[in-house]
């Protein structure tokens, strides 16, 4: 053989010793979605032989799941690859699940699609890995989050409340440096909920638990409301804030107010702090 047939044949048994050793699976796909390859990785995880899999389309072997929804061919991510030329990737956050039905396997995976280019199109690779126990472990920290946080905001808004009641003379008359003391109580309160609340929101986000709700408003008027609600933080800083209203009036807006007072809230708040 000549040394360039000789060098060829290296670098192919090097290529597919490389695959052989990935710790992700593997597949190529060609044009019509027909398993041209596929490693040792990817055998092991979908409990597929390559003897099996090869020149058999790949939608007939592996099922493919989005926040439990199955996904369409053209809406897999190889179909998309194969149909757009488009790289894809989805992470752990995308909730994408595979099941094989012929072994039953069902797992939660991260996977990257990339176009083999040819004259077009002429193919795709997909590489994945098992994220299931990464998955687990990442929504036992959200819901310990969600949990921690819950059972944080029950007595701190006790505390929040029994200071304001201090703070009024409710229970009696305070001295200043007794009114001092108990300002201090609640502002620190006040920020332990805030922080709390924080905590919450994150949880939610991650979890995909968040509802936006959005519906018309007026922004100055809303702005104002939330600057008449951090009054008390304001006047303990002798500090003014005003709300410049625009010559022109603005249209009502579609926004969900709960999210946007966070917002605006931290924005003030931090300014004001």
């Amino acid at each position: 053989p000549s040394r360039a047939h000789l060098f060829l044949c290296i670098l192919r048994d090097f290529s597919r010793a490389i695959i052989s050793s990935m710790g992700e699976g593997l597949f190529v796909v060609g044009k019509e979605y027909k398993v041209i390859m596929m490693n040792k990785t990817a055998e092991k995880l979908l409990h597929i032989s390559a003897s099996e899999a090869l020149g058999k389309s790949l939608t007939a072997l592996v099922s493919v799941f989005k926040d439990d929804k199955e996904l369409l061919p053209d809406e897999r991510p190889l179909g998309k690859t194969l149909k757009t030329g488009e790289s894809i990737m989805f992470n752990i956050e995308d909730n994408i699940s595979i099941v094989v039905p012929s072994s039953g396997v069902k797992f939660f995976a991260a996977l990257s699609t990339t176009p083999l280019l040819g004259n077009g199109v002429t193919g795709a690779v997909a590489v994945f890995r098992d994220v299931s126990d990464e998955k687990k472990l990442n929504d036992s920290k959200t819901n310990f989050i969600s949990i921690a946080s819950h059972q944080l905001r029950t007595p701190l808004t006790a505390i929040r409340w029994y200071s304001e009641m201090l703070i009024s003379g409710d229970a009696g008359p305070l001295s200043d440096d007794q009114k001092q003391f108990m300002n201090q109580v609640y502002a620190g309160t006040t920020r332990l909920i805030d922080m709390v609340n924080l905590l919450l929101s994150l949880a939610r986000i991650e979890g995909g638990r968040v509802k936006i709700e959005p519906f018309k408003i007026d922004i100055v008027d809303f702005a104002k409301g939330v600057v008449q609600e951090l009054e008390p933080l304001i006047q303990e800083k002798n500090l003014k804030v005003k709300v410049l209203e625009p010559d022109a009036k603005i249209p009502a807006i579609s926004l969900d107010p709960s999210m946007l007072r966070q917002v605006v809230s931290n924005i003030i708040s931090n300014s004001i702090r």
